[in-house]
């Protein structure tokens, strides 16, 4: 063989070799994560998550139907409002008044 073919031929073993090199580190890395993660983890990774969230909530709204759910939001939406009124006005009744109490002379 030519040198440009010898040349060309050990850049392939070498590209080979790293291609293994990273496929076992690849392995090794999946077979350690295995390892070290619970099922019990990596569930509550998930539900913890913003998009999981987001994501029940649609596939719920599409199992009970959007009529029942558009209710159920009208419903909790009134309840927190009426949370919140009623919340406003334990404050208020709580709240010391801002005139001193006239004392009567006595």
């Amino acid at each position: 063989m030519n040198p440009a073919e010898d040349k060309v031929a050990l850049q392939k073993e070498l590209i080979l070799a790293r291609s293994a090199l990273c496929r076992l580190r690849i392995r090794h890395e999946v077979s350690a994560l295995r390892h070290n993660l619970s099922w019990r983890e990596a569930g509550a990774a998930v539900a913890g998550s913003p998009a999981a969230r987001d994501a029940l909530f649609l596939l719920a709204a599409e199992g009970i139907g959007r009529e029942r759910m558009a209710r159920w939001l009208g419903q909790a939406g009134r309840f927190l409002a009426i949370a919140k009124f009623v919340h406003l006005a334990l404050q208020m009744l709580r709240k010391p008044s801002a005139e001193p109490a006239a004392q009567s002379p006595s």
